[in-house]
């Protein structure tokens, strides 16, 4: 059942049997008494709101779909006014529809409220014809919240480039090798960003940002990779990304990566929720580091919760790479 109008509605004196006209619609429609009660519910809208006629039937509406108290004073107002004969329009509208699991799910309406007169008893009753725009809404609210998130990204990558330039500037003296590191930091995050990217910005696996960065400077057989699967956050793989172009930079210009005997070895290991990089380098022969700290010594330290150790060995260099709460991926 659905309620019964009979032919109660006539227009130019013809007879006109409203149920039969609405009952097999695939838009909802539902009627009202001047007292909010339902008197019709065709089945399209038994089926949006989750709810059967014996439900619905002289129950005021809502008694039977209950609102919060500012919804319901907006919601009364527009079917108060169409009682009064004025045809109103309410735009999507939440609703949430009961599951199966007594779970809800919320869907959005397109409402259109429009007074209808019984010419036999003078009464005006108010019909209503619903529009589901769920997937537009949903789709609006997407967009409105990529937008905000790439707004926020595209600021904090700009910030961090306004960041590099100032101290790159301060500490160079040649113009032609200040634009050749700083166009190679750029690719840099660059790299990083499409890593991210590909994984939609849920961080980015320990092994990929090392491979990206080493692999730009070293060929496949002059390097090796070996730990556990550890996946790094977005901002936290930006900054390691900062670190481990520092020191790939340097193996290319210094290290093992500037003559055919070097080699890098990388190995990495987690210690509670800290992350600790073994990176060496060998083939070198004896090397003494020098006391100096350049660029890239000055941009480590500024990093967050990263802490680099470097020493020289009999046969290259040696560093340690201490990241603190850098092991909130999941270990395999």
């Amino acid at each position: 059942m659905q309620g019964e109008l009979g032919t109660a509605w006539r227009a130019d004196g013809l007879a006109i049997d409203f149920g039969d006209i609405v009952a097999d619609w695939s838009l909802p429609v539902m009627v009202l008494d001047p007292e909010m009660r339902f008197v019709y519910a065709n089945s399209a809208y038994q089926r949006a709101i989750g709810k059967e006629w014996a439900e619905l039937s002289g129950r005021y509406i809502f008694e039977a779909l209950p609102e919060g108290p500012e919804r319901q004073a907006v919601v009364a107002d527009s079917f108060r006014r169409a009682l009064s004969g004025e045809a109103t329009r309410l735009r999507e509208v939440p609703y949430a529809v009961p599951g199966a699991n007594g779970d809800a799910t919320t869907r959005y309406w397109d409402v259109v409220n429009t007074p209808v007169k019984d010419f036999n008893t003078g009464i005006t009753y108010m019909a209503q014809h619903a529009e589901d725009v769920t997937d537009e809404v949903v789709k609006a609210q997407t967009h409105a919240m990529l937008a905000q998130e790439l707004n926020h990204r595209t600021r904090n990558l700009l910030m961090v480039v306004g960041t590099l330039a100032r101290l790159a500037a301060r500490e160079s003296t040649d113009k032609a090798a200040f634009v050749n590191d700083f166009t190679r930091r750029i690719d840099m995050m660059s790299r990083v960003h499409k890593r991210l990217y590909q994984n939609d910005f849920k961080g980015a696996p320990l092994r990929d940002l090392l491979a990206d960065e080493i692999a730009y400077f070293g060929s496949d057989g002059a390097f090796v990779l070996h730990g556990p699967h550890v996946d790094i956050d977005e901002h936290k793989a930006r900054d390691l990304s900062l670190v481990l172009h520092e020191l790939a930079t340097n193996a290319a210009k210094h290290g093992c990566f500037s003559g055919e005997d070097g080699h890098l070895s990388v190995a990495w290991r987690l210690t509670g929720q800290d992350l600790v990089i073994d990176w060496v380098e060998t083939g070198l022969g004896a090397v003494n580091l020098s006391s100096s700290r350049g660029f890239g010594s000055k941009l480590i330290e500024m990093l967050p919760n990263i802490r680099c150790t470097r020493r020289g060995t009999d046969d290259g260099i040696e560093v340690v790479i201490e990241c603190t709460g850098f092991g909130g991926g999941s270990p395999s």
